[in-house]
């Protein structure tokens, strides 16, 4: 259901030596500094100085908000700023440059984000109120206006604490105080005892109350398209679960990537009794877009049935109504430029014999618009039998669900949690929306069980997806309560907003000049 990355921790680690002057703990500017064998107060400085290393390290480790570049550029040129040690003016205001362009760094880093385009490439631009603004324009990518890309408080926070953090690991070099603080020794001592520290701890508990969920420049990871599977052992381990928590419907398709791991998850949980036979669970996969075309449905479908290792599927889907030029539809890359006309008829004319064939049970699509259903009903022998598309609390689709239920055709929704911020088709309005988290609160339920029971009463098949055992039951305890009334309508007024517009299929080339005309206006 959800995804989590792991950052990475920096130490840092300072190999300069304490000095002494017979006057004063810290030479004045005239004063060079000698090498000293046993740098005075070397021993406490350095446990302390370790100490918040580690702190820090582990703080950067937890927020993963340190712009590490900055930070090896300053301690990579503190070194020649200081040359011998004459802190004289000019060494003075090339140190305060130097903190101070990195303290600026290290703040508006935190105002940068990240999307993944069609083509593979990051792109990275500032998050403003009115959305992201790329840092080079022209690049013939259409920019995400999710709500996620809008500057908000926490930006503000994370920038503060990086210069916070920034600060202390500077501070604690005795090479800046000494130019900045001559004659200080002893009270700088004292501070640098507790600051360091103290700032890991304040920021540790910030990240708590802030989570960071930005992708910018500076930032240890890029923004993600998809979350990438476990390894085929432990997916494999991961459908045995949730076949022994109840699951028995299962979604895949060619271009997931999962097929095999769940063809071998069925076959060993019938060996171990957790269920009788194939007929017990119901499997559905999907057509990828390179493969939307009469002479190569059949051929993909007898793939997807070898990679899983049955004689047939309960559902088979066009994954959306998209013709892409050839290409493996075990390497999906989806290219914009790539989109040619998409076969409606042809292309169903043949998921229908393989209907006729007893390879597909059923044969449905996604993504289809009423529109492109209204189309393929006029020349269908068979009709779909289910129409999967995006839908929660957030996208209800009210006009689908009736053209639907006119037509004898039955719904599932993908992301009923909204994908969870996933860049292209996913956002934040259904984990992070106040109405639900209300709802949940007085009924004792975790926010995605409200959305996923918001989801069933509908009449929709929910699509959940999660990795994690407890979640998988979690999802499942939806069944034995209901909404009221007074929460539904206050679920109604959840303003609308559709996750996926259809970006990556759009091209000024392309049957598909913009979202609305991919979506038949249906936004």
């Amino acid at each position: 259901m959800e995804e989590t990355s792991e950052g990475i921790g920096i130490k840092m680690y300072s190999t300069s030596k304490r000095v002494d002057n017979s006057s004063s703990m810290y030479p004045t500017q005239d004063d060079t500094i000698p090498e000293l064998s046993q740098p005075i107060g070397g021993k406490k400085r350095r446990a302390m100085a370790n100490g918040v290393q580690k702190t820090l390290s582990k703080t950067s480790l937890l927020v993963n908000f340190l712009p590490t570049g900055t930070l090896l550029t300053f301690e990579m040129l503190l070194p020649s700023v200081f040359g011998k040690g004459d802190c004289s003016p000019i060494t003075t205001f090339m140190i305060l440059t130097l903190l101070g362009l990195c303290t600026l760094s290290c703040f508006f880093f935190h105002f940068t984000d990240s999307f993944r385009g069609p083509d593979g490439k990051v792109y990275y631009g500032f998050v403003t109120p009115r959305g992201l603004k790329v840092f080079k324009t022209g690049l013939g990518v259409d920019v995400p206006k999710d709500e996620r890309y809008i500057v908000g408080l926490t930006d503000f926070v994370h920038a503060m604490m990086s210069v916070l953090v920034f600060v202390a690991i500077a501070f604690s070099d005795h090479r800046v105080t000494l130019c900045l603080f001559p004659g200080h020794a002893k009270e700088l001592d004292e501070i640098m005892r507790s600051f360091p520290l103290m700032v890991g701890v304040i920021c540790s508990g910030l990240f708590l109350v802030f989570p960071n969920s930005r992708y910018g420049v500076g930032c240890m990871g890029t923004a993600p398209t998809a979350p990438t599977l476990p390894p085929i052992d432990q997916l494999v381990s991961i459908f045995i679960d949730a076949i022994e928590a109840g699951y028995r419907h299962f979604d895949t398709a060619a271009a997931y990537g999962s097929e095999e791991a769940l063809g071998r998850a069925v076959a060993k949980a019938i060996q171990r009794g957790l269920i009788e036979s194939r007929e017990d669970v119901f499997i559905t996969s999907k057509l990828w877009c390179t493969e939307t075309h009469h002479d190569l449905v059949l051929p993909a479908l007898k793939r997807s049935l070898a990679r899983l290792g049955m004689d047939y599927l309960d559902l088979y889907h066009i994954h959306w109504p998209v013709r892409m030029k050839n290409g493996s539809d075990q390497a999906v890359k989806v290219v914009n430029e790539d989109v040619i006309p998409f076969d409606m008829k042809g292309t169903w004319e043949a998921m229908e014999e393989c209907h006729k064939l007893g390879l597909a049970k059923s044969i449905g699509v996604c993504n289809f618009s009423c529109t492109k259903l209204s189309q393929l009903l006029t020349h269908a022998t068979i009709p779909p039998a289910v129409n999967q598309v995006e839908m929660h609390v957030a996208w209800r689709q009210e006009k689908m669900l009736a053209f639907c239920k006119e037509k004898g055709i039955h719904v599932s929704a993908w992301s009923p949690l909204g994908a969870n911020g996933i860049p292209f088709w996913g956002n934040h309005a259904v984990m992070q929306n106040s109405v639900l988290k209300d709802i949940a609160f007085h009924r004792q339920k975790s926010i995605p069980q409200v959305a996923l029971r918001w989801v069933y009463e509908q009449g929709v098949s929910v699509l959940v997806k999660s990795f994690n055992k407890d979640r998988m039951r979690e999802n499942l305890h939806i069944l034995d309560w209901e909404l009221s009334n007074e929460e539904n309508a206050k679920i109604q007024e959840i303003p609308q907003c559709r996750g996926f517009k259809g970006e990556l299929f759009v091209h000024p080339n392309g049957p598909y000049k913009s979202p609305d005309e991919f979506w038949d206006g249906e936004l």
